[in-house]
Order: structure tokens, then C-alpha cells, then sequence
């Protein structure tokens, strides 16, 4: 009886030590790296959320010059979904380029080129 509770209690431990490394791991998203690059005016940048270091790209439309002041351009802000990165929202900067938008896409924590957070959610 009691090596019968005793394997059970071994048993319990093995199968939540399981569901917690399962579930680390699905926290982690899967880091894809940049192999397209913009086509076009852009800049590459660095800025920092909360101490980690993001890449991004700066997207500037060909018809800038309507704009006295370039810093006046107004600014588009593209995210890319859990374990993807920026390249792969690149087609949608086109149409917004167009229309005369800068656009910002950058790599979230944990993913492309950016740095890594211990557990990074969505």
C-alpha cells in the first residue's frame, strides 16, 4: 500500500513537471530571422521595451517631398503575429506607402531580430 502511494505521488510529480515544461515551451515563440528586406527609401533602427533591445524598419513613401518637413510624415505603425517577424508583413506596406504613409515595422520580443525575454506573451 504505501509503495503503491508512493509511485502514484512519483507518478502525479512526473505528469505536472510535463504539463509545466509543455507549457514553457509554447510560451517561446519560434525566432525567424529577416531574409527580405525592404524595397525603397527605408531605415534601419534600434529602440529599446522594457531594457530589450527591438529592430526595426522605417519606411519612407516616394512622394515624401509634399511634406515641408519630413517629420511631420504622418506614420503607420505594422505589428507582426506570434512567431513571425517584420519581413513577413512587408507586403502589406505597399498600398500605404502609396497613399504618401511612412510606415514602422519592427520585430516584436522574442522574435526576428530582436532580443529575448525570459517568457513573452501575447
Amino acid at each position: 500500500m504505501r509503495i503503491a502511494l508512493i509511485i502514484s505521488a512519483a507518478l502525479v510529480a512526473l505528469l505536472l513537471w510535463l504539463i509545466w515544461i509543455i507549457a514553457a515551451k509554447a510560451q517561446q515563440p519560434r525566432r525567424m530571422a529577416n531574409p527580405a528586406v525592404p524595397v525603397g527609401r527605408y531605415r534601419s533602427l534600434t529602440f529599446n521595451s522594457g531594457g530589450i533591445a527591438l529592430q526595426a524598419w522605417l519606411l519612407f513613401p516616394d512622394n515624401e517631398m509634399q511634406f515641408r518637413d519630413s517629420s511631420l510624415l504622418p506614420l503607420v505603425i505594422v505589428a507582426h503575429g506570434w512567431g513571425s517577424n517584420r519581413s513577413r508583413v512587408l507586403r502589406y506596406t505597399q498600398p500605404l506607402l502609396d497613399e504618401g504613409l511612412a510606415v514602422l515595422l519592427y520585430d516584436a520580443r522574442s522574435h526576428g531580430d530582436s532580443g529575448a525575454i525570459k517568457a513573452p506573451s501575447a
